[in-house]
Order: C-alpha cells, then structure tokens, then sequence
C-alpha cells in the first residue's frame, strides 16, 4: 500500500511541477486568464507557479507532504473561485474555441482540471493525516 501511496504522490506532483515552469515560460496565456480585478497579474503568476513548483518537489522527495498538500489545495481553491468560476461566466475571447457554432470556453476544462487535482491532493491529506493516528 505504501508503494501505491508514493507513486500517487509522485504521479500527482508531475502536474504542479510542469504547470508550475508553465507559469514562468507562458506568462502570457496566464495574464490573459486572470480576472481584470486581480492586482499585479504578473507577480501573481510568478508566486504560484514557485508555490507550484517547491510544493511538487517536496510531494516527490517526501518532505512535509501534509503541509504542501494543504498549500497547493488553497491556492487551487483560490484559482478556482477567482479565475476559473468568473471566466466561466464571463469568458475572455482568447479563451474561447468556436467549433461548428458550438462555443467551448477553456475555463470549463481548467475548471475541470484543477477540480480534479483538488480531490488528489484531498485524497492525499487524508491517507497521511489517517497514519499519524
């Protein structure tokens, strides 16, 4: 089961380190996500992706795995209610795909995403918090 548990960390933590370089290598796409009442957009994107970076480092080395997981699930919250939600109702041009008359809006599968890593990082904090019983 422990084995099970550290290739769940690692195959979880892959995602934050990639997205995390992500936030410093596209910043572009990442500005053009933010909702225009958030301040300083830019330092905004740099600060979460090194959250998102440290924290999956430390989820693949094993160190502080509650902590880190506790983080990435407040900011993953914050990204949903503050980006993901208002982009979904208001969505920005550059967010949005028109196939066949249909309009797909990107922040529906960010949304997504994060909903998913949110439940990964949830299901994580409960098997360590259950071993520390």
């Amino acid at each position: 089961m422990k084995k099970l548990r550290s290739i769940g960390r690692i195959l979880l933590a892959i995602p934050f380190i990639v997205l995390g370089i992500n936030h410093f290598v596209m910043q572009d796409i990442f500005i053009g996500m933010l909702s225009s009442f958030l301040p300083n957009s830019v330092y905004m994107i740099f600060i979460s992706g090194g959250i998102m970076i440290i924290s999956g480092i430390a989820l693949i080395i094993n160190k502080e795995v509650l902590l880190f997981c506790y983080v990435l699930a407040a900011l993953l919250i914050v990204f949903i209610f503050l980006i993901h939600i208002p982009n979904m109702i208001s969505p920005p041009e550059a967010l949005t795909i028109n196939s066949n008359g249909l309009n797909i809006h990107l922040s529906f599968f960010s949304f997504l995403k994060d909903l998913g890593l949110l439940g990964g990082l949830l299901i994580i904090i409960g098997l360590y918090k259950e071993e520390k019983k």
